[in-house]
């Protein structure tokens, strides 16, 4: 008489399948190439705009894609907020120009402005802040770029 045949319990199929799904993923890709890895994802920007006289107030967020979103007031006009998509290429321009400022290297100067606007911009983990009197050089562009974006 044969012994009876007996069915691979559920532990063993289980260690079979991590098994087989390992060695499939030590393999690579099908053409011998290892995939590239994802670039970081673009850090948001913020930039800010206010004081003055009579007194405003803009703030601009741009989100990794492009997505921005305006917020603004003044005396006569209470909080509106609005969106819109920066193009593709002005994103790289700002990107571009906040890069080669470094701010995070840039030493704020002394002021002692009264009425003046108050900049501020936060980009790659770092803020730097500024004032009409005391604009770095470094900063003109994309400050340029930034009330181009709110006057649109």
């Amino acid at each position: 008489m044969r012994p009876p045949i007996r069915a691979p319990s559920l532990l063993a199929l289980a260690v079979l399948g991590w098994v087989v799904l390992s060695i499939a993923a030590c393999r690579g890709r099908s053409d011998g190439t290892t995939p590239e890895p994802e670039p970081p994802p673009a850090t948001p920007i913020t930039y800010s705009a206010s004081g003055g006289y009579p007194p405003f107030a803009e703030r601009i967020e741009i989100d990794a894609e492009g997505a921005a979103r305006i917020v603004s007031s003044t005396v006569d006009r209470p909080r509106s907020v609005r969106t819109l998509n920066v193009a593709e290429a002005d994103l790289a321009r700002i990107r571009e120009a906040l890069s080669a400022a470094d701010i995070g290297s840039l030493v704020p100067e002394e002021s002692s402005c009264v009425d003046c606007v108050v900049y501020a911009i936060t980009y790659d983990g770092s803020t730097f802040r500024w004032d009409t009197l005391t604009t770095p050089p470094e900063l003109r562009s994309a400050n340029n770029q930034f009330n181009d974006l709110l006057t649109r």
